[in-house]
């Protein structure tokens, strides 16, 4: 069993934890509904990559990150630009399927939304839609594969792991930048 370490940081009325292996692979990040507050600590080296991303993020730039899915024994690149920082999450728990749907995810830009069954037809599972949702339910890395940009063909928000309120929250901040 390997020790992991938990963080937490505050973004304005967003609280975030991320949880890190001992070899900084991110094993999941999560919505904190009690603020915490967060003593000078030093973060490993993916802590502090995913806390500027938070920062940049919350304060309305659209950040970027170079993204490692470790699946199984593989690494795949989901997302990359040599000078960027690079973070690795543990994407060992999900099908391929499902990781299909989140590097297909990752594709849709800050400020902008797709519908589920959008996304399922992307993904060539069409008709697929309630798959996406529960794809979605299951993602351990909001804002980074930003499932929060998912919504209902109808144009309502549909249900989100840090609750509706935040998913709210989280694109109306994104269309106001």
């Amino acid at each position: 069993m390997k020790a992991h370490d938990i963080y937490f940081f505050n973004y304005g009325s967003i609280s975030i934890c991320a949880e890190f292996s001992s070899d900084n692979l991110c094993e999941g990040i999560n919505f904190c509904h009690e603020h915490k507050s967060v003593k000078t600590q030093k973060h490993s080296p993916a802590a502090q990559v995913l806390d500027e991303y938070f920062k940049l993020y919350f304060s309305g730039e659209n950040p970027s990150l170079n993204i490692i899915f470790k699946y199984k024994e593989q690494e795949l690149l989901a997302q990359g630009i040599p000078s960027l920082p690079l973070i690795t999450l543990n994407m060992s728990t999900y099908t391929k399927k499902e990781l299909k749907v989140y590097l297909e995810l990752l594709k849709i830009q800050y400020g902008e939304t797709i519908s589920y069954g959008d996304l399922a037809a992307n993904c060539g599972f069409h008709g697929a839609a309630r798959f996406i949702g529960n794809t979605m339910a299951k993602n351990k890395f909001p804002i980074i594969i930003p499932c929060h940009r998912v919504i209902k063909s109808n144009g309502s928000l549909g249900n989100y792991t840090g609750g509706v309120d935040i998913k709210k929250s989280l694109l109306s901040f994104e269309s106001d930048y």
